[in-house]
């Protein structure tokens, strides 16, 4: 068993009160989380101070604490997020995956049989975390990710590498437009959806975010529009289109989608993520 060492617990402290004062909201989870990951000190004991470090350690440790003080995310500090069942590479170049977004990748599942050759399109793709989840839980199904931003691809091409996800890949273009008509089993999205107004009320995490990949024009509407408009040039027949909007914009997606429903489409379904907020459209085409 270690040793308990003051030192370790007057670091900790120190930590906490630079974050504090810094306006960081979960000073004592972040610490840990460094802990963990960058100096792999079990979480229960990174928690109670039961470790020891050198000095040198300690003083990458705070540096890091530093970096955290400034807002920057914890997740580019450390480079990587854990999305759904898997690890993920991320830099400022990628939007960070929220967990509320793990709800695009289990509606896609429930969307695809588990056996069964489809092609699955993931616009707005990022990291890959959606593309590539879905490739390795259903490695008959060929998925490619596409996105506008070729730092992102490159990436998703990293984590696509690392993660063995073979039958994935990915296609630098804006939106859905370098895709064959009527080709497309499922299309999974979660595109821009803040509204340009609300800028100046986010949190300053945010504006480590590449901003292409938050804001979507003054309603946070123009992506989703596009891919309404999009879709369903793009998919076979009862093929369907799921997608990630804000958790204010459920009366407004309704407003979007409800006028076709007679014509175009045979199912529409809105989804609410665990904080019950409205979360996941589902559009089958008819």
């Amino acid at each position: 068993m270690a040793m308990m060492d003051k030192s370790s617990l007057i670091n900790i402290q120190l930590a906490v009160e630079r974050l504090q004062n810094a306006d960081i909201l979960s000073p004592q989870p972040d610490i840990t989380t460094i802990l963990s990951h960058s100096f792999h000190i079990p979480r229960h004991r990174a928690i109670t101070g039961d470790f020891v470090l050198s000095e040198e350690e300690w003083a990458r440790f705070h540096e890091t604490i530093g970096e955290r003080a400034t807002h920057a995310p914890l997740q580019y500090i450390l480079g990587k997020c854990d999305f759904w069942k898997y690890e993920f590479n991320v830099t400022p170049d990628v939007l960070i995956p929220r967990p509320e977004t793990e709800h695009l990748v289990e509606t896609a599942l429930n969307l695809l049989p588990s056996r069964g050759k489809k092609l699955i399109i993931d616009c707005c793709t990022g990291s890959g975390c959606v593309a590539i989840s879905i490739a390795l839980e259903r490695p008959e199904n060929r998925v490619i990710g596409c996105d506008i931003s070729t730092s992102a691809l490159n990436i998703a091409k990293i984590n696509k590498n690392r993660l063995s996800a073979d039958n994935c890949s990915f296609l630098a273009t804006d939106m859905l437009t370098s895709f064959a008509p009527s080709s497309v089993d499922l299309i999974t999205a979660n595109p821009p959806y803040v509204a340009e107004e609300e800028a100046p009320a986010l949190q300053p995490e945010l504006g480590f975010e590449p901003r292409k990949a938050l804001f979507s024009g003054n309603d946070g509407l123009t992506h989703i529009r596009s891919l309404l408009k999009q879709a369903p040039v793009l998919l076979k027949k009862k093929g369907y289109l799921a997608f990630e909007f804000g958790y204010n914009q459920g009366e407004a997606i309704r407003e979007l989608v409800e006028p076709e429903i007679s014509g175009k489409i045979h199912r529409f379904e809105i989804i609410r993520d665990l904080a019950n907020h409205e979360r996941i459209g589902v559009i089958q085409y008819a």
